[in-house]
């Protein structure tokens, strides 16, 4: 059976004294757990992820962007909106680093 591969955006609010990294690392498990033990399909988290900071004034941009985010992504590959989204927010990258 092929493997279906979903891309995912999430808009979440982490104070200060929060790790990212640990937050994710709790989200994967949990939900995974929870996908396992109610919905009894075999998933798994992919292996790597990406986070970006918004400023306040860009909260509800971003919130339309998540709720509407099949639209954004028909017709593109992950790779293409990774690459675009590095690419608005002014990010440096080396291609060769982020498969």
């Amino acid at each position: 059976m092929p493997s279906t591969y979903t891309s995912l955006h999430f808009l979440v609010g982490l104070k200060s004294i929060r790790r990212l990294d640990y937050f994710l690392r709790d989200l994967k498990a949990d939900s995974s757990l929870w996908i396992h033990q109610e919905l009894k399909k075999k998933f798994e988290w992919q292996k790597g992820c990406a986070a970006f900071t918004v400023s306040p004034s860009s909260i509800e941009g971003v919130k339309k962007y998540v709720l509407n985010q099949e639209k954004h992504h028909a017709g593109k590959t992950f790779k293409q909106k990774f690459i675009e989204l590095l690419e608005a927010g002014g990010i440096a990258y080396e291609e060769k680093y982020l498969w």
